[in-house]
């Protein structure tokens, strides 16, 4: 994750939902296993106690041959000091939330003078807008024209609900989600040509699919899809339906359709999303 979009929100879920299953594990293993793990060493040789306070006073008893107890004890002292720790972070992110300015960068360029506004966003990103065909059009002159006829030409993109467009990328597109603006960040980096939203006709249905993208060595087209709610059963219904349809027209995972995932609760890890779009893409 860009630390210009921390999502303070969903880190602090991750950690109060931590520490809701840390405290039940540890009351249970408070009723299994009371007390604390205490020791002493005589003579080279390592004593095991369990100490607790009973009608006020410390009672002690050897569990060296209690391997069960032991574990209950060193998993009791890790998960306090585990929560001391929860705790801290929650504190030290609440606070930073407090604080913290978005470095978007559409909220940016719309604080600037309105004559700003009038120009292209590339004008703001030259670094990042590099020609992806420079390369392949000393290669392959054919294949270049082919993905440049495919970035120039016209398509139909998805018009509905353009107010759900709430998010924007560094290049400053409208996007629905942030999963969408974190794949076209991925893309935008490696240099790979895509458009959002295509419409795509198969018989009867009608999809927005999230992206087509071209591979600029082969000129090879792929669609791309993310699943963004697992945990969801109607939309993984929806989800299966929409790739048996897309299997009927030939857009299969095996060769040329990528679909990303996240993981039971909906979170996704960006290591596992570049890593399927270099695979297949470049």
């Amino acid at each position: 994750m860009s630390i210009y979009s921390l999502d303070f929100d969903s880190m602090l879920h991750r950690l109060e939902e931590l520490k809701k299953s840390y405290d039940i594990e540890l009351s249970q293993l408070d009723n299994i296993a009371p007390g604390h793990l205490t020791g002493t060493h005589r003579n080279g040789r390592q004593n095991y106690l369990q100490t607790q306070i009973i009608d006020d006073k410390y009672c002690r008893h050897g569990i060296a041959n209690e391997p069960d107890t032991l574990r209950h004890l060193c998993r009791k002292a890790y998960l306090k000091e585990a929560l001391q720790i929860i705790s801290g972070n929650i504190i030290c992110l609440s606070n930073a939330k407090a604080q913290f300015s978005s470095l978007d960068y559409g909220e940016i360029i719309q604080s600037l003078p309105k004559v700003y506004q009038t120009l292209p966003s590339k004008y703001f990103f030259p670094h990042i807008c590099k020609d992806p065909l420079a390369d392949i059009a000393e290669k392959n002159a054919e294949i270049s024209a082919k993905v440049k006829a495919w970035c120039v030409e016209p398509f139909k993109q998805s018009t509905y609900m353009p107010d759900k467009k709430i998010h924007t990328t560094s290049r400053g597109e409208k996007m629905r989600s942030k999963n969408e603006v974190l794949h076209a960040e991925i893309m935008y980096r490696l240099n790979i040509p895509f458009r959002y939203e295509p419409v795509l006709r198969i018989g009867q249905y009608t999809f927005a699919l999230d992206f087509a993208a071209i591979r600029v060595r082969d000129a090879k087209v792929f669609y791309v899809e993310h699943c963004g709610m697992p945990h969801n059963r109607e939309y993984m219904l929806r989800h299966k339906r929409k790739m048996e349809i897309y299997e009927s027209a030939g857009i299969v995972p095996w060769d040329n359709l990528i679909v990303t995932y996240g993981d039971a609760k909906g979170n996704i890890d960006v290591s596992v999303i570049e890593n399927e779009l270099r695979s297949k893409l470049l």
